[in-house]
């Protein structure tokens, strides 16, 4: 994903921030770019071009890395990860593992 050094080391540190504030409802670019005192073109810009994913598909992507965590922990049913709050939307939920994760509601 990251081409260097450098790249890895934001990547990381954008993924500690995203990780500590997953439940709150302000994270999007704006909250990550005031996080990092970058600019939020250059954010988005950034995270593009080293990811090639935009900034809402990397948030999204660690919510539901947090809902699969939940469900492989808990061994609960795909009813009981629709209601936790790591997902804003959680009607999105299965959109994101059907894209992402290739599996379907059946197989959870």
């Amino acid at each position: 994903m990251a081409s260097g050094k450098a790249d890895e080391l934001f990547l990381g540190h954008l993924n500690d921030i995203i990780l500590q504030n997953l439940d709150n409802a302000q994270l999007d670019g704006e909250f990550l770019a005031e996080s990092l005192n970058m600019s939020r073109p250059t954010l988005y810009r950034k995270i593009k071009t080293i990811s090639n994913l935009t900034v809402h598909e990397l948030i999204n992507l660690a919510r539901l890395k947090k809902q699969q965590r939940y469900l492989q922990k808990e061994n609960s049913g795909y009813s009981r990860c629709r209601t936790l709050p790591a997902l804003a939307h959680p009607i999105i939920l299965t959109g994101f593992f059907r894209s992402s994760l290739t599996c379907h509601q059946r197989v959870l």
